[in-house]
């Protein structure tokens, strides 16, 4: 039962970069270099993902965030590379996204309808962060953390 609903978040995710990868390829082109761009709207998209919870656990913790996790100004950047370079391995390493899509293409429309939900959560990603960030930032100005 676990092994089957991570071979459905893995081919949700596989089908969300499908649809960026083939728009973004519609767009600019191949010489763009379409599953870069994917990787790493992907990547920004994850971090965001680890912020939110991070500002939730704040927020539902009434601690500042800094206190209960810590902070340097490298652990951004290293999480933002960290998921970049799994993207690569995930997706680009051995032209793995042509993989992809040659068998989403060959997908009917009801197997497509089915998966728009995961598309419209990683879309909703940065809203969400934002919607926290408004809730965690005054609470920060206030004082309202315990020390």
């Amino acid at each position: 039962m676990i092994a089957r609903f991570c071979r459905s978040l893995v081919g949700s995710y596989e089908y969300i970069f499908f649809r960026l990868y083939s728009w973004q390829l519609r767009l600019w082109g191949a010489d763009n270099l379409p599953e870069w761009n994917i990787a790493c709207l992907l990547s920004l998209d994850a971090f965001m993902n680890l912020m939110s919870v991070g500002f939730l656990i704040s927020i539902l913790a009434r601690r500042s965030a800094v206190d209960l996790f810590g902070y340097s100004y490298a652990q951004p950047i290293v999480t933002i590379l960290g998921a970049v370079i799994l993207h690569y391995l995930f997706f680009i390493r051995n032209k793995r996204f042509i993989e992809i899509a040659d068998r989403f293409k060959r997908q009917d429309d009801t197997g497509r309808i089915r998966r728009y939900i995961p598309l419209f959560y990683t879309l909703g990603t940065p809203t969400v962060w934002m919607i926290l960030y408004m809730i965690y930032r005054p609470l920060l100005r206030c004082g309202c953390y315990m020390q």
